[in-house]
Order: structure tokens, then sequence, then C-alpha cells
């Protein structure tokens, strides 16, 4: 049934023991489910920084709000994710300490209305939203927005 609860609603995985990453993607989802109601943003909690990787590189979630640093070894493919290869993310958004990243496959009109919707209402996260600058490679969705160009077709 996952597959298709996903299908009618943009879950976003936060981690459980990281305060910070947990009030960022509580106020992701919740600033999705006011100002894009159409999402159905819900919040889903992940035991550890791990677990949030093996979800979104074996397709059992299409996206997370992970720290910088959990970002750039799950593209690495470092500690913790030394079995994971390949790269499974790209980053939609940066708060600076964390980053909302998903899946390669995640379409481009789907990241750009994240990332314009965030950044529209970055008061409501306490944090600012940025385009991302760093190892992880920016979704060509989201790097659509933040480049100020017209929402993708696809």
């Amino acid at each position: 049934m996952w597959p298709v609860y996903r299908r009618y609603h943009l879950i976003i995985v936060g981690e459980r023991g990281d305060e910070r990453g947990l009030a960022l993607t509580k106020a992701s989802t919740d600033t999705l489910a006011q100002f894009l109601p159409e999402s159905r943003a819900l919040l889903v909690r992940a035991a550890d920084t791990r677990r949030i990787g093996v979800l979104i590189a074996t397709d059992q979630q299409d996206l997370a709000v992970i720290s910088t640093e959990g970002a750039k070894a799950l593209f690495l493919g470092e500690t913790p994710f030394e079995d994971i290869t390949g790269g499974p993310i790209r980053a939609i958004v940066s708060f600076g300490t964390h980053q909302m990243v998903c899946r390669p496959d995640l379409r481009a009109r789907h990241a750009y209305v994240i990332a314009k919707t965030l950044s529209e209402h970055q008061d409501r996260l306490a944090a600012t939203v940025a385009a991302s600058h760093g190892v992880v490679p920016t979704h060509p969705g989201a790097r659509a927005f933040f480049a100020g160009e017209n929402i993708p077709d696809e």
C-alpha cells in the first residue's frame, strides 16, 4: 500500500534524534501542507541518518531533510553509507546546516514547486532557504527555480 499512499501524499522524512533537522522537517511539511495543499505533505520520522539514506536509496521514500554532512556522506558513499553507491540524491533546497534532498527521479516540476513554496514562505521555517552549493548536485527543477527560469513541463 505504501506505493499507492506515496502517490497521493508528499512524505518528508526527518531524523528523530536530530532536533534542528526535525524542526526544519516539521516546518517544511507544515508550510507545504498549508501553501501547497495538493501536496498533502506529511512528516515521517526515521531512527537515524543511516535509515534516511536507506529509505531514499531503495526508493522507499522520495524526500528527506538531512544534515549537510549526512547528505554529503550519502552522495559520496562515505560512512555510514559505504554500501550505497551511485549518489542516489539531489538537493532541492539548503537550510544552511541541513538540506532537503530527494531521489534523482523526482519530477522536475515537483522539485521546482517545492523550492518555490519553501523559498516564498521561509519566514515560517526559522532558516534561510537557498540553492544548494555543496557536493550534492541540485535537482534540475530546483536549479530552474533558483535560476529564475520557467517551471519545467515534465
